[in-house]
């Protein structure tokens, strides 16, 4: 499902499942090209928490060095146990982001939920 407006940006809404697993630590790269296309996007992603405990979680732009959040899309939160939380970021030219939790190998499930970038 698309919303375009006159500007010829296009609002993807696609509630996909692009992650379900341990999370990392370490920041690690998300390839979400598959859902958003190759090309720079702005994507709402949900992450649910699926362990027990508070999870810090965080997410940038691919070749991103600071971790700040800003309205340049860099996100952070933190998220109870079985609850989710919706983050929005910039993916890169590649539609690649890097996220990374506080805990090493916390169970989480993220979600690509809609994403805006040129036709």
């Amino acid at each position: 499902m698309g919303i375009s407006n006159p500007l010829g940006v296009l609002l993807s809404i696609v509630e996909t499942e692009v992650f379900v697993g341990a999370c990392s630590n370490v920041f690690t790269n998300l390839d979400l090209s598959a859902v958003v296309g190759a090309g720079p996007a702005l994507v709402v992603i949900k992450v649910e928490n699926r362990e027990a405990g508070a999870q810090n979680y965080f997410f940038r732009s691919d070749g991103e060095v600071e971790l700040v959040q800003s309205i340049s899309g860099n996100g952070t939160g933190t998220i109870q146990a079985g609850q989710f939380l919706d983050f929005l970021t910039r993916t890169s030219p590649l539609g690649i982001i890097e996220w990374r939790g506080s805990n090493d190998a916390q169970a989480v499930t993220i979600d690509v939920i809609a994403y805006v970038r040129d036709p």
